[in-house]
């Protein structure tokens, strides 16, 4: 590199000061050009100096306007500054008489080439100048958006730097169109209707997008959800599937599509495998009345009656499992065997069940094949999606306040006198859900009498100190956001499952306001968790607590006789847990109850209101295709629910 020829900035200023604004940075430029001899006015010198003499300029002009334009200030405060030289580092010129290859510019340069090159400017400066060199020189030549990405990239966080460098060498995503059982998985969880799937379907099409199959091809999967359609009877009031169609078409949905690879591992002498189902019955009221005839002019779809079954294990023969269903208590594996619009009845229940038990004892294992191979499943089925209602029916007993197990009547269950149980109860399990609510109730109603302190309000003054306590007590559970005994308009009360969890899980607010014991409150937290929760108990440790806890509850409140439900727990629960083969959580009823919500929806959103009969159908159908097996994988399962396990709860459960 040669010597530069010696310019000053005063030199440039005055030629600058000299010339009209838009003329200035051309005659500066002109007379830098001629002092350093440069010919080529498209070389990289020339570029060079050209960007020099441009910062200059700038730099003439901001001082200028600083000093108001008056040449004496300028002077004064810059006079230093003016005197010293401008270093423009011209490269030398290659002899014309030079041997060799001609030099290339550099940006015709190899990679190698150009590094050599810049070796000198790396010496000579640091990366932060070399750094906001190129964001100026940049914007300069008005490449902004590179400007800024590198100011962004030096300016950065370490942190922020790798992120831009991982999006810099991310691979492009390629398009990667929905299979058919994929798209028939979205429209289920995205609950759509026709019209809107293929309205998203031709956008996405006209965007360029082909990433949804016809609705066509999401329909022929969707027969592949339920067994064929001879299978299926459908009357004006009901639908029903063939049970041992469905329970064949289950497991080889299951075993086929969600388990496949466990079978490939099993050895010859596991062929057979028995699937563990739980079944139940219940009714539902204020479902809406179409304008559609019955054959039966005294017919009603005001009530709806439904049996349902959900799989939960899949056994080997030696009794190891190979597959557990991860959600037991969510509907979205409840299959609907059959459902009927008529209220729920004593007779009704009977009749229903006798039919589904002759049905079960007819069943003959399913054969599937995976890889050339078949498989046998046995099916087991067990009753236990039922509540207290159902119990009493199929156990005969007449009162509600009669234990179903062990005969006790109300007056009966605050005292230490042994009853013989019936142990064939035991299979019905032990309801959590409804032991959540009715174990509310029954606290409630204590709460109601703690002036009076007797079981049964009688007399005027008893009757309104019932009243205000009552009210007082719903109002202050209002303020918290808990609506507590409120009628809803044709079915049930605002007491549900999630309204009790919320009284239990928060005992102490629940204690200060109803003056109950907290202890007492805490104690039925821990065992209705437990009993909850899905997972093995340890019996005795849990027959021992639920001694003690009666024996308080006994001590505190023995005028207030104890319900069916919480002496059911209280008695008889570990004796359940241990007759069960399934832990108690997972033999929960709320699977078919929050199936009841989904029915209604369905009913009135999603199928066809032509007749009766069609409607049936179509509710039949959507029903089937979001609960079966393959499908349902195919879903986003969500967070699970997670509920306060505290040290007591583990404590009741086998390690």
């Amino acid at each position: 590199m040669l010597p530069d020829p010696q310019i000053t900035r005063k030199e440039l200023f005055e030629i600058w000061r000299s010339k009209r604004p838009k003329d200035r940075l051309a005659q500066v430029t002109e007379c830098v050009q001629q002092k350093l001899a440069i010919n080529n006015s498209k070389g990289e010198d020339f570029v060079r100096v050209k960007r020099i003499v441009k910062a200059e300029c700038e730099n003439f002009r901001q001082k200028w306007n600083k000093t108001g334009r008056r040449y004496n200030t300028f002077l004064k405060y810059y006079n230093s500054w003016l005197n010293t030289e401008i270093e423009f580092r011209i490269l030398p010129k290659r002899s014309s008489t030079s041997v060799g290859r001609p030099q290339k510019s550099f940006g015709d340069s190899s990679s190698k080439t150009k590094h050599r090159k810049i070796q000198a400017l790396l010496k000579l400066y640091s990366s932060d100048e070399i750094c906001v060199a190129a964001e100026a020189s940049l914007r300069a030549s008005g490449k902004r958006d590179r400007a800024k990405l590198i100011r962004k990239i030096t300016t950065s966080s370490p942190r922020q730097v790798v992120k831009y460098k991982k999006c810099f060498y991310k691979p492009q995503m390629q398009q990667k169109p929905y299979r058919s059982d994929e798209a028939l998985a979205l429209f289920i969880s995205n609950k759509m209707t026709v019209h809107q799937y293929k309205t998203i379907q031709q956008e996405a099409k006209n965007r360029g997008f082909n990433l949804y199959p016809c609705y066509e091809m999401v329909l022929k999967e969707k027969q592949k959800c339920y067994p064929s359609v001879e299978n299926i009877t459908v009357t004006d009031i009901s639908a029903e599937v063939n049970l041992q169609a469905l329970l064949d078409h289950t497991a080889s949905r299951l075993c086929c599509y969600v388990i496949p690879e466990v079978f490939e591992r099993l050895d010859e002498n596991q062929a057979n495998c028995t699937i563990v189902y739980k079944w139940g019955c219940d009714g539902s009221s204020g479902h809406s009345i179409y304008k559609q005839k019955f054959n039966d002019p005294k017919r009603t779809d005001e009530f709806l009656f439904v049996i349902s079954l959900v799989p939960i294990r899949v056994l080997t023969e030696n009794g190891s499992v190979i597959w557990q269903n991860p959600r037991p208590c969510s509907p979205r594996l409840c299959r609907i065997i059959k459902f009927v619009y008529e209220k729920e009845s004593e007779q009704l229940i009977k009749e229903e069940c006798r039919l589904m038990t002759s049905k079960i004892e007819l069943l003959t294992p399913t054969v599937i094949i995976i890889k050339n191979r078949s498989y046998s499943i046995k099916h087991n089925m067990i009753l236990c999606m039922i509540d207290g209602k159902v119990c009493n029916v199929l156990s005969e007993t007449k009162s509600t306040q009669r234990c179903f197990i062990c005969k006790a009547s109300s007056t009966d269950m605050n005292k230490d006198k042994i009853f013989e149980p019936d142990t064939k109860m035991y299979e019905f399990g032990i309801s959590p859900l409804h032991c959540y609510i009715r174990s509310l109730e029954c606290f409630l109603n204590i709460s109601y009498r703690s002036e009076i302190k007797t079981w049964q309000v009688r007399g005027k003054e008893n009757k309104t100190k019932f009243e205000d306590k009552k009210k007082d007590i719903i109002r202050k559970f209002k303020e918290i956001g808990l609506i507590i005994d409120k009628v809803k308009v044709g079915y049930g009360t605002s007491n549900d499952g999630n309204t009790a969890r919320r009284f239990f899980n928060d005992y102490d607010r629940s204690a200060f306001i109803t003056g109950l014991n907290k202890d007492l409150l805490y104690r039925f937290h821990v065992i209705l968790r437990t009993i909850s929760i899905g997972l093995e108990i340890d019996i005795q440790k849990f027959r021992q607590y639920c001694f003690d806890t009666r024996k308080l509850y006994l001590e505190l409140y023995p005028w207030f006789n104890m319900p069916m439900t919480v002496h059911k727990i209280l008695t008889h629960g570990a004796d359940i847990a241990e007759h069960c083969i399934l832990p108690l959580g997972q033999m929960s009823e709320e699977a078919s109850e929050a199936k009841n919500k989904e029915m209604r929806k369905v009913r009135e959103g999603y199928t066809c209101k032509k007749s009766r009969h069609r409607t049936n159908y179509d509710v039949m159908r959507y029903m089937l295709a979001a609960s079966d097996p393959h499908i349902t994988f195919l879903r986003h399962l969500g967070q699970l629910r997670k509920g306060a396990a505290n040290k007591d709860v583990l404590s009741l459960l086998k390690s």
